[in-house]
């Protein structure tokens, strides 16, 4: 089998390290999962990952929240939402309601679910709080503003 260097030009090779260098994807997803792997760290202690954390949160302050809501919300389709829902619901921290017409589920937060997030997010503040050390406040609150700013960029897409 040939490596990738002899199957490519020097300049497909370069053209190929400039694309991973810049794209935002792949930029974004890295940091992400960064990110993702201190807060699921910090988070373990109440067995819950950090996108577990930020759908429990979600749900419980916005009442009973549609599939739909959700997934706008998060940006995800409904057939995630549903995917990430079901181990929430099987632990019962989440109950999924069916509605009139069975196509319209609403999901909330159970009393279970209530005691989770209470144990939870102390150690989400002390991750935060760790993150904000290392990354800087300033520098933080400007990244978020960057953030919400590329997502209403391409949201549309």
């Amino acid at each position: 089998m040939n490596a990738p260097h002899e199957l490519l030009s020097p300049e497909e090779l370069e053209t190929c390290q400039s694309a991973v260098d810049v794209c935002p994807s792949f930029n974004l997803k890295k940091a992400a999962r960064a990110v993702s792997r201190l807060f699921d760290e910090a988070l373990q202690p109440a067995g819950l990952r950090s996108g577990q954390l930020v759908m429990l949160l979600n749900v419980a302050s916005s009442g009973e929240p549609t599939y739909s809501q959700l997934a706008r919300d998060l940006v995800m389709d409904n057939s995630t939402i549903a995917r990430s829902l079901r181990p929430l619901e099987r632990e019962g921290l989440l109950e999924v309601v069916a509605g009139p017409d069975r196509r319209r589920k609403t999901v909330r937060l159970t009393s279970v679910g209530a005691e989770r997030i209470r144990q939870a997010v102390p150690l989400w503040n002390r991750a935060m709080a760790e993150f904000s050390r290392s990354v800087g406040d300033a520098d933080w609150k400007r990244t978020v503003g960057d953030l919400n700013g590329l997502l209403e960029s391409v949201r549309g897409y």
